[in-house]
C-alpha cells in the first residue's frame, strides 16, 4: 500500500473529486458573497479577505482576524461552517474507505498467491504419489 497509489485512486473517484470541486466552489462563493453582505459595516470589505475568511471558516481553523457582524453575514458563516465540516467528514470517509479496500486487496493479493503455490505444491505432491502407486502396482 503506497501513497502514490491511493493518490491515484482517490482522483479517480468522481465522488472525491466532485466533492473537493464543491468545497472549493462553496468556499470561494460564500467568501465573495460575504463580501457584499458585510462590506459596509464588517470588516471584510474586499473579496482577498471573503475569501481568506471562507478558508478559514470553512476549515474550521477560524483565525478570528475577521469575521461578519451583521445577521446575513453570520448566517453564511453558519452555513460555511457547517458545510465544511459534512464535508470534510465525507472526505475522510472516503479516503478512509480508500485506504480499507487497498489494504484489502493488498492481502487478497497476497492470500491468492499464497494458495497458488500450496495449489502448485498439491500438484507435485499428487504428480509424486501417482508415480509411487503405479510403481508400486507393476511390481506386483
Amino acid at each position: 500500500m503506497h501513497l502514490p497509489n491511493i493518490r491515484q485512486r482517490l482522483l479517480k473517484q468522481r465522488k472525491f473529486r466532485q466533492l473537493l470541486l464543491a468545497l472549493i466552489g462553496v468556499s470561494f462563493f460564500l467568501g465573495i458573497l460575504v463580501v457584499s453582505v458585510e462590506k459596509e459595516v464588517g470588516n471584510i470589505k474586499t473579496i482577498s479577505e471573503g475569501l481568506w475568511w471562507a478558508s478559514t471558516t470553512i476549515t474550521a481553523v477560524g483565525y478570528g482576524d475577521y469575521a461578519p457582524v451583521t445577521g446575513p453575514g453570520r448566517v453564511i458563516g453558519v452555513a460555511l461552517q457547517v458545510m465544511g465540516v459534512v464535508m470534510f467528514g465525507l472526505l475522510i470517509a472516503i479516503i478512509s474507505t480508500s485506504m480499507n479496500r487497498s489494504q484489502e486487496e493488498y492481502f487478497w493479493k497476497k492470500l491468492f498467491k499464497r494458495l497458488d503455490e500450496l495449489e502448485k505444491e498439491v500438484q507435485k505432491m499428487h504428480k509424486k504419489t501417482d508415480y509411487m502407486v503405479k510403481e508400486n502396482g507393476e511390481r506386483e
